[in-house]
């Protein structure tokens, strides 16, 4: 919870992250996974 809450910009010092900041830290989570993906796909397409 705490590396996808870093991802949307939790700073430890204001405590506990709320649920805003998870949404947006689950949402560029799923970009970076789509973009891994995407470039894995690529790979294999391009041999």
């Amino acid at each position: 919870m705490l590396a996808v809450a870093a991802l949307g910009g939790h700073l430890p010092r204001n405590g506990d992250p709320g649920w805003l900041v998870l949404a947006r830290g689950l949402e560029k989570l799923e970009m970076l996974t789509a973009g891994w993906r995407f470039r894995k796909a690529s790979e294999r397409s391009d041999r």
